[in-house]
């Protein structure tokens, strides 16, 4: 297993992952989702990442007969700019990756310390975890 696996000593340490799936969270410390109540993050973007994920459900189901290119691509920008926001609220500390390939990360400090220091704690509770 290399760094760059999912699974690998890099997720369990820096990287957050930010996708849609049928967890209870679009936001991963691997191999787990994380509960956005342990985040730290305001409840207005809470509720934007939910929206998100409630859009990819309904929008992308694969049970659909066809994807519409528009809700694929509504979903790919909207992930895009909550990727973003996610690394500027966490820091430097952290990369958010979206999908394999595509990270983001802050140059700078956290906007939001709270978060980042759950998200500090999130990860030492998983390494001893």
């Amino acid at each position: 297993m290399t760094a760059d696996e999912p699974n690998g000593p890099e997720y369990a340490t820096t990287v957050v992952r930010l996708f849609s799936d049928y967890g209870r969270s679009v936001i991963w410390l691997d191999p787990d989702p994380v509960d956005y109540a342990e985040t730290s993050l305001d409840d207005e973007f809470i509720a934007e990442l939910k929206a998100w994920d409630r859009y990819a459900r309904l929008a992308l189901d694969p049970d659909l007969p066809e994807i519409p290119a528009h809700a694929a691509d509504r979903f790919d920008r909207e992930g895009r700019v909550l990727a973003l926001r996610l690394a500027e609220e966490l820091g430097a500390a952290f990369e958010v990756e979206r999908r394999r390939g595509e990270r983001y990360r802050s140059d700078g400090d956290p906007l939001n310390p709270g978060a980042a220091s759950a998200f500090l704690r999130l990860v030492e509770r998983a390494r001893v975890g």
